[in-house]
């Protein structure tokens, strides 16, 4: 019975971890890093898990999730260096670029977590400001850097 317990509270986490990823919970984690948390103590209460195996699990979810998201941009970068759009040198600076950012974020996440919505919002926006200088400095577009139409694409709906 214990076991059965288990396996069924091991396949809800797999599914909700699956949902939530596939609703972007990931960012969510970024902009509200207490509902986030609280996903995660629900899921240890609800199910009685262990709370380290729980933290595991979305550290496991998240680093695939970054390794596909790499995949993908090196593949984007790759057609736009194809077709034209970008050299190989700019290519290599974008990828150069994700790496730091992405100790950045590490580095920062605490201090990220622990601000308000309107500092982490003044932050994000400094940041963005800083890639758009990078990119243009290095004669890239923005989409590049930002993907889509480039920064700020949804700021009209965050005000």
């Amino acid at each position: 019975m214990k076991r059965m317990k288990y396996a069924i509270g091991m396949t809800a986490l797999a599914l909700t971890l699956a949902g939530s990823s596939m609703l972007g919970l990931q960012v969510a984690e970024a902009h509200d890093a207490g509902s986030f948390t609280s996903l995660k103590q629900k899921l240890v209460d609800r199910f009685h898990l262990n709370e380290g195996e729980v933290q595991a699990v979305f550290d496991e979810v998240r680093d695939q999730h970054q390794a596909e998201r790499k995949v993908h941009l090196d593949e984007r970068l790759t057609e736009a260096v194809t077709s034209g759009d970008l050299t190989e040198e700019q290519k290599q600076l974008i990828l150069a670029k994700q790496e730091e950012l992405q100790a950045q974020w590490e580095s920062n996440r605490a201090a990220l977590e622990s601000m308000t919505k309107a500092e982490r919002r003044e932050a994000m926006k400094e940041h963005r400001d800083d890639l758009t200088q990078w990119a243009a400095d290095n004669g890239i577009q923005p989409q590049y850097i930002f993907g889509g139409r480039g920064p700020g694409m949804h700021d009209d709906f965050r005000k």
